[in-house]
């Protein structure tokens, strides 16, 4: 049996705000709760709201559901891994060498950061009809003392003389395939390519 239409579920439009959609979520999850309607079918139901709003309310899955629908477009060519990348030849190569899909990834390329997370405790009937709150998240800011090269005053990173600064060390490896060069994140600098013999004191403080 195919999967509704997450939008036809919730009775919204694709370009609909993301308060139109939580109020159209509340509105059929007040009508459809188990605990409240005791019809046949009423909690599959209830199910089905639940998913499409976890879905619509959620900005990067309703990305990948505008663009695919419900279609999983990792199936194919094997079933997982895609028919881009070649994911399993590559998970394969990780397994026999440690490295990362053979030194593809720059490992000076930028990363993204943890997303800012917040635990709370709900009663029932908040976590069915929603609450209303103000919350306060601590976040890490670049450190004013070493603007965040993680320094100590006066002295500042230097090039780390293992790698290179390159950022990668290439290890020669014997394998039944013959010798092989494998690419590895340097483990003296973890990729930055920059070393710092006199760390800034403000050690409370996390430098990016």
């Amino acid at each position: 049996m195919s999967k509704r239409d997450f939008y036809e579920v919730l009775g919204v439009s694709q370009g609909s705000s993301e308060e139109e959609v939580k109020k159209a979520y509340r509105k059929l999850a007040r009508k459809y709760h188990p605990d409240v309607n005791k019809e046949e079918g009423a909690e599959t139901k209830f199910k089905e709201v639940k998913e499409a709003y976890d879905t619509l309310s959620d900005p990067q899955k309703k990305a990948h559901y505008d663009q695919f629908g419900h279609t999983d477009p990792n199936q194919g060519f094997g079933g997982a891994g895609g028919t881009g990348d070649f994911g399993g030849f590559s998970d394969i190569f990780d397994m026999f060498f440690g490295g990362n899909g053979g030194g593809r990834r720059n490992p000076n390329a930028p990363r993204q950061g943890n997303d800012l997370q917040y635990t709370m405790t709900l009663e029932f009937k908040e976590a069915v009809f929603g609450k209303d709150t103000e919350i306060e998240i601590p976040r890490e800011e670049t450190c004013e003392t070493c603007d965040g090269s993680g320094a100590k005053a006066g002295t500042k990173p230097e090039t780390c003389s293992h790698c290179g600064g390159a950022g990668q060390l290439n290890v020669e490896q014997n394998t039944p395939f013959g010798r092989v060069v494998n690419r590895r994140v340097c483990n003296h600098c973890e990729g930055t390519g920059k070393t710092i013999k006199h760390k800034c004191v403000h050690v409370t403080v996390k430098a990016k």
